[in-house]
């Protein structure tokens, strides 16, 4: 429940063609190779490229949001003087690009440049939010690590692939700057299948500065908190949070605090903060709550309903502060349909933090437990399964079709999604302007814990070699 303020709906933009072109190295072009590569890369994923020139890089994390892809680098001085280095590409198309992400499929690898672009004018953006980092460079003392953004608009076709590589090239040494080339090892670009490191990374000691920007877009009523318009437009690096050790997460949010002018963007970092211990952080928010101003006063509900770590209890002080809220009487001015309305600080608070408030006055008796395998299974005939499929390459069923295939675990329903991913499907979308196709690739996953993405021969060649001999499958 605390991460629902959290989370915007989804909504489609126009997808804008990253530079890419096609590798002939390594050669590897076929889907037994990408399906044996994609078998080994859990114990690879955040391995350290080899040194050069006293520099090595590796994958942090990905971020694949519906209007921005995002791959974060980890680059470390293991040297003994100090580096320049970039955190970003250069915006211009015609400027030379530092990073390189290289995709495989069972077509061969392809590369991608992928560029940020400029902050705008305006707080209010409504677009992708892979803007130019701050700092896009900077210097590395020995032994110092650094966490480069490269983000673009999202990649064309990038749930067809499964394997990637990211890519340092800096071929001369101007201005001071690190020479050289790194590459990672492959990794997958689902973090699911990555090792679970959450609470257990340091983070780096260059993390990038959040932005004071508010994301306004998608299907959003326009009426949300600009808490919650903050917090989206720095969703990539928020969403990185859980994997650093909770202290580094304070220090470098108390520091961003100091730093920032904003209140909106102050009580995004505040709650981060103070979810970690922040006794400055908790002051701040607690002061925002003695506010009449209505948009400070909101976030601040917003902000204080999402301070809390995942499996730990809600802090006591959060708890009380909303508790409190919904007592205060104070009479304030409400902006509403561009109307001023007056209303009372419970009033308020019962509107924006009703959840919150009920998980406080109930809380749940029995934690949360996922159904058993037997109890998430359906069972369908041959003639049900044949016939959802049919439907669904007819295009007259949703993704519930899908999901309910999925779920069965039977041999012939995944072989049935696996043939629908060859399917023409024309123009058709699903909810949220989701393709069939991702949507397949998706459920897939889900029903064998396998990323292969929406690349058919792949998955042909996994279920042919390994798959349908599986013992979970009926």
């Amino acid at each position: 429940m605390k991460t629902a303020l959290r989370i915007a709906a989804i909504c489609f933009f126009p997808l804008l063609i990253a530079q890419t072109s096609s590798l002939t190295e390594p050669s590897t072009s076929d889907a037994k190779a990408v399906v044996e590569l994609a078998a080994t890369l859990h114990a690879d994923a955040m391995k350290w490229s080899a040194p050069v020139n006293g520099l090595q890089i590796r994958i942090e994390a990905t971020d694949l949001w519906y209007d921005t892809d995002t791959f974060f680098v980890r680059l470390q001085n293991v040297g003994n003087s100090s580096l320049r280095v970039p955190l970003a590409n250069p915006p211009g198309p015609k400027e030379v690009a530092s990073y390189e992400i290289h995709l495989l499929s069972s077509q061969g690898w392809k590369r991608f440049i992928l560029r940020p672009q400029h902050p705008p004018q305006s707080k209010d953006i409504s677009g992708p939010t892979n803007y130019v980092p701050a700092p896009s460079q900077v210097i590395l003392q020995p032994g110092q690590s650094a966490l480069a953004s490269i983000a673009d608009k999202p990649l064309p076709g990038i749930n067809q692939f499964s394997v990637a590589r990211a890519v340092l090239n800096v071929p001369e040494a101007k201005d001071g700057f690190w020479s050289g080339k790194l590459e990672t090892p492959p990794f997958s670009i689902y973090p699911q299948d990555w090792p679970r490191v959450e609470g257990k990374l340091n983070i780096p000691d260059h993390f990038p500065a959040l932005v004071a920007l508010q994301w306004m877009g998608g299907n959003q009523s326009g009426d949300e908190p600009e808490f919650t318009k903050v917090w989206i437009a720095n969703g990539p690096l928020l969403r990185l949070l859980p994997r650093y050790k909770p202290e580094g997460v304070r220090c470098e949010f108390e520091k961003q605090m100091l730093a920032t002018e904003d209140n909106q963007l102050k009580m995004v970092l505040a709650s981060e903060a103070a979810s970690r211990g922040s006794t400055g952080a908790r002051d701040f928010l607690l002061e925002c709550m003695k506010t009449n101003d209505y948009e400070v006063l909101r976030s601040a509900i917003h902000a204080i309903c999402t301070v809390g770590l995942p499996g730990l209890p809600r802090p006591t002080w959060a708890a009380n502060a909303l508790t409190t809220g919904a007592r205060d009487e104070r009479k304030i001015t409400a902006k509403r349909n561009r109307e001023n309305e007056e209303i009372t600080v419970s009033e308020l608070v019962k509107e924006e933090a009703g959840f919150a408030l009920e998980e406080i006055q109930h809380p749940p008796t029995k934690p949360f437990t996922q159904p058993s395998e037997e109890e998430s299974h359906s069972v369908l005939s041959s003639v049900q399964i044949v016939a959802l499929i049919q439907a669904i390459k007819a295009g007259k069923l949703e993704r519930d079709a899908v999901d309910e295939l999925a779920r069965t675990s039977q041999r012939a329903a995944i072989q049935g999604l696996i043939e629908c991913l060859g399917h023409d499907f024309g123009k058709k979308v699903y909810w949220k302007f989701q393709k069939p196709t991702d949507c397949i690739a998706q459920a897939l996953r889900t029903a064998t814990g396998v990323g292969l993405g929406t690349d058919k021969a792949a998955w042909e060649y996994w279920w042919q070699a390994l798959g349908s001999g599986l013992p979970k499958f009926k």
